[in-house]
């Protein structure tokens, strides 16, 4: 039974990613306050995550608000969060961070390597203190079904979907950059021009 209920959570799981992948999701934006919907999802993973593996939080102080679908937001921090765990065999700390940050074209260039529209966003930075990845690997490693795990250990999908999330679905930008021992995935969203006070805070 225990096998079984594997197998079909693995099953949901992979159904799900490739519903996101194919784009069949209905987006559902809300505005959404970065800092609680962050500190929401570490107490969430603090509970999913094994005992050895530490998550720690770094707010941001300004209530940075952006609009976006808070179910597929909290699917992109679960997917950076797993990742991360699996690059500390050995347990250590993922620390997420917020942040607002203005950006112009040449400085998106610089932080990601291709200009991005001017303006205010959100950043969510997700760091863990794993063994790093090398050029090759950071190279590739938001393409669809690249994994470097085992055959039957992962669907290579995880980091590719939060890619398309964010970028494809939000106007955002998911970059990473790593050396051993930190590794750090940055989420960009651009800042909501709404009012702070009509956001959900979850």
């Amino acid at each position: 039974m225990h096998e079984i209920r594997k197998a079909a959570l693995r099953a949901a799981k992979i159904t799900s990613q490739l519903l996101a992948f194919s784009r069949q999701q209905v987006l559902q934006p809300t505005q959404l306050r970065l800092n609680a919907v962050v500190e929401e999802m570490a107490s969430v993973l603090r509970l999913m995550l094994p005992a050895n593996v530490r998550v720690e939080t770094t707010f941001d102080p300004l209530e940075t608000v952006v609009q976006a679908d808070r179910s597929q937001l909290e699917q992109v921090l679960i997917n950076l969060a797993f990742n991360a765990r699996d690059a500390m065999a050995s347990g250590g700390t993922i620390r997420i961070e917020t942040e607002t940050r203005q950006l112009d074209a040449e400085t998106g260039k610089r932080l990601i390597g291709i200009p991005i529209p001017e303006g205010d966003y959100g950043l969510i930075s997700v760091i863990d203190s794993g063994h790093g990845m090398d050029p090759t690997t950071v190279a590739h490693v938001f393409e669809p079904f690249f994994t470097t795990k085992p055959v039957g250990e992962g669907t290579g999908l995880g980091l590719d979907i939060s890619w398309r999330i964010v970028v494809n679905r939000h106007h955002g930008d998911l970059s990473v950059q790593s050396v051993p021992g930190d590794t750090c995935f940055r989420v960009r969203l651009p800042l909501s021009p709404d009012e702070l006070g009509e956001a959900d805070d979850g």
